[in-house]
């Protein structure tokens, strides 16, 4: 689950158009956010939070990690990690093309992401990401952020 409520928005981030980035990831903070409140419901006495149906309702939350998992199979790999990850131009085109359907948009997406990654900076290890100083603010704000959401229960704060 840790994995899934991370790596989602990263795959959904990477995959969508440049001008719709923020409204994939919104719609799916929305959907989990969606999903705790039905989950909630669903553990209700009046619903299915009794003794005799707490099996039903832990079974029922298979229904999306199957869906989930049978799907994944038929999503592409992430253009970006393609083309910039591992250089495999052909493979990032053909990602993007079934992906988008364009032929232009694959190319006017395809330069961009050739632009992106000529400046991009090089490879950084971990301990050079927390000794160097560019990095202490970036990491201040991630972590207030995600204090403040985990400390307030508002999950919502901290993927916006």
């Amino acid at each position: 689950c840790g994995l899934v409520m991370s790596l989602n928005p990263l795959y959904i981030l990477e995959v969508s158009p440049t001008n719709m980035r923020g409204a994939f990831a919104t719609l799916n903070q929305v959907f989990c956010a969606t999903g705790i409140f039905v989950g909630m419901v669903a553990g209700l006495e009046t619903v299915l939070g009794t003794e005799r149906s707490w099996a039903l309702m832990l079974s029922l939350s298979l229904i999306p990690a199957l869906t989930q998992y049978l799907v994944l199979p038929f999503c592409p790999e992430s253009p970006r990690y393609l083309l910039i990850n591992k250089a495999e131009e052909s493979k990032a085109e053909a990602a993007l093309q079934r992906l988008r359907g364009d032929r232009e948009k694959v190319f006017a997406e395809l330069e961009e992401m050739k632009e992106e990654a000529a400046h991009t900076l090089t490879r950084v290890n971990v301990h050079d990401f927390f000794k160097k100083s560019r990095y202490k603010q970036p990491i201040l704000i991630v972590l207030v952020v995600n204090l403040g959401s985990q400390l307030s229960g508002f999950n919502a704060v901290g993927l916006l």
